[in-house]
């Protein structure tokens, strides 16, 4: 029996089984890890909501600020979108004399440069969106 059994075949296969056995312990290590930095935000969004609510500004939107729906709407979406393009790594400027926004700045991390595309009125064209793509 023991002639018939392949020793480099089978020192290859516990070496592959360690293998995977490592790569899923990393992988259940990264998760916890992001597990509990998710369980920080949520208790700090916690605390910040009890400290709103204390605050009398139980729906994020204030009380009393004489802002319309339309307006607080309109407030949601551009601070979601500027949400989104953070997370993305672009960092919107505006101009202060017209409150528009002007330019993106774009921080792209594994090539370590940083870019600026210009953003008119009428926001981005098909040349510069992909050129923000790019960038990205």
């Amino acid at each position: 029996m023991l002639e018939s059994h392949d020793l480099a075949g089978h020192a290859q296969e516990v070496l592959r089984l360690d293998g995977d056995k490592f790569r899923v312990a990393k992988n259940v290590s990264e998760v916890r890890a992001e597990c509990e930095r998710r369980d920080g935000e949520v208790r700090a969004l916690r605390s910040q909501r009890v400290e709103m609510e204390k605050n009398g500004d139980v729906d994020g939107r204030g009380s009393g600020d004489g802002e319309s729906d339309e307006e607080k709407v309109q407030a949601d979406e551009s601070l979601l979108k500027l949400r989104v393009y953070r997370n993305l790594g672009i960092d919107v400027d505006v101009d202060k004399s017209t409150g528009e926004w002007n330019q993106a700045v774009i921080a792209n991390r594994e090539r370590g440069d940083v870019s600026v595309v210009g953003i008119d009125r009428d926001g981005l064209d098909g040349t510069r969106v992909n050129t923000v793509w790019d960038k990205l």
